[in-house]
């Protein structure tokens, strides 16, 4: 189940080296790709009309934003889990990641 997905960013943003973070983390194949001529190009604007990074490519699934990227994964690869079960430890996890967005 672990084919290698495509995270479409810059290693210089922050949230493309959160979501590198958590791919690590969950051992889960991926390939890091800048569109060859930007985000704003037709090329990538066909892939994410809304022309952001990060933005994840998982065979035919296009998903962006990366807090909805990190839960997509964690669901789909459940053998270490990135947001704990628990509501208290899963709450403080979701605060850590709404400050690292701020």
């Amino acid at each position: 189940m672990n084919n290698k997905i495509t995270i479409y960013g810059t290693i210089t943003s922050p949230y493309v080296n959160r979501l590198i973070l958590g791919f690590k983390k969950k051992k889960i194949n991926y390939q890091l790709l800048m569109p060859k001529d930007g985000i704003k190009s037709p090329e990538f604007l066909k892939i994410n009309p809304l022309g952001k990074i990060p933005t994840i490519k998982d065979g035919k699934k296009v998903i962006f934003e990366s807090g909805v990227i990190l839960e997509y994964i964690d669901s789909k690869y459940q053998k270490v889990r990135l947001i704990p079960k628990g509501i208290n430890s899963a709450t403080q996890v979701r605060l850590v990641s709404a400050m690292w967005e701020n």
